[in-house]
């Protein structure tokens, strides 16, 4: 739930916040019982340019007040988020240093934060080159470490959590197909990417903007058809668990790759799902491979066998997609050579290996 402060006679943006409404909608809310339902509370919204970092630390010491008075036993009281500055586009910007000053002065007044949040846009180009150009996926990693670094200077055990994070910021095209940049094969390619480097650098949480509606959702907001990204998003939670392993990529020759190579990999400890099918667990590995040619990878033999493979490739049936063509600007996927498609009732395919 986010508390935005709405503006009043004294000015466009009030200060302090005054919790009233909040308070009043809470109370309603535990009276009929369903506080339970409440994880967490984030206040604000963008609000980086509106006012300073202490200001709105002391809006959160305002609300973590509120909190305790609605919630006196403290296991049972929501935790608090923020403060979700707008927005990144790269490793660097003065919303790094308003959100490290908020931290500090939320810990100096005794607000308890559970995790930091922040929003971010690379604006990834919808066109072929865009969608395969590794160093605007580079931004992923690069992001993730400057947002890492700046956190872990003010708090060294604070969460981190992706707020809102997308592909584009902004714009309301119509529902009706006119406008598909971002609803294609070739987003998913950055979105599988940004999944991976995020945790990788020690976030919690990715909030995608958005699940449904314009033109860079996971769902098509006419149909109601499951997206490249959403099935993306499926099988990264089917394989890839949250303990997180350290990969180090190199070519042929022994020269080691960084983030910004065609050649992107990516390790974490199995799943649940995945890791019950074997006697001792594994490990998941995510390869993405943005040139058009086939490539060989090779793995550390004390890795063990490779015995499954999920395979997600853009479809060339044009017939198969919202937009009428194949490839990376087409809406068809497959997996493991099989179109994924929802059934009538909306039931998607459950994500089944290949053996290796």
């Amino acid at each position: 739930h986010d508390f935005t402060a709405s503006a009043s006679a004294a000015g466009p943006f009030p200060y302090p916040w005054d919790p009233s409404n909040a308070k009043a909608i809470l109370r309603w809310t535990i009276a009929h019982g369903l506080d339970h339902l409440l994880y967490g509370f984030e206040l604000g919204n963008e609000q980086n340019t509106k006012y300073t970092a202490a200001q709105t630390a002391n809006d959160f010491a305002v609300l973590h007040n509120l909190t305790i008075e609605l919630w006196p036993d403290k296991t049972k009281r929501p935790k608090l988020f923020g403060p979700d500055p707008h927005s990144l586009h790269g490793p660097s910007g003065s919303q790094l240093k308003w959100t490290s000053d908020w931290l500090r002065r939320c810990r100096s007044l005794g607000v308890p934060v559970y995790g930091v949040t922040h929003h971010e846009y690379t604006e990834v180009d919808p066109t072929v080159r865009g969608f395969t150009a590794p160093t605007r996926l580079a931004l992923n990693s690069a992001i993730a470490a400057a947002m890492n670094e700046t956190v872990r200077s003010a708090d060294p055990h604070v969460r981190i959590f992706g707020g809102e994070i997308g592909p584009h910021n902004g714009g309301s095209p119509p529902c009706d197909h006119s406008s598909m940049r971002w609803a294609v094969y070739g987003d998913s390619l950055w979105y599988a990417d940004a999944l991976a480097a995020k945790a990788r650098h020690g976030y919690a949480g990715f909030c995608r903007q958005d699940y449904i509606g314009s033109d860079y959702g996971l769902i098509d907001c006419s149909t109601g058809t499951p997206l490249p990204d959403f099935y993306a998003a499926l099988l990264w939670t089917h394989v890839m668990g949250s303990t997180v392993l350290h990969v180090e990529l190199t070519d042929s020759g022994g020269k080691r790759l960084g983030d910004d190579a065609v050649v992107r990999a990516y390790a974490h400890c199995l799943a649940a799902k995945e890791s019950s099918q074997t006697s001792n667990g594994g490990v998941g590995l995510m390869v993405i491979n943005l040139s058009n040619e086939s490539t060989k990878v090779h793995f550390d033999t004390a890795l063990g066998d490779l015995n499954r493979v999920y395979v997600l490739a853009p479809s060339d049936n044009a017939s198969a997609s919202l937009t009428r063509v194949g490839g990376l600007l087409g809406t068809g996927i497959t997996l493991n050579g099989m179109l994924l498609q929802a059934a009538a009732d909306g039931t998607v395919p459950r994500p089944t290996p290949q053996a290796a």
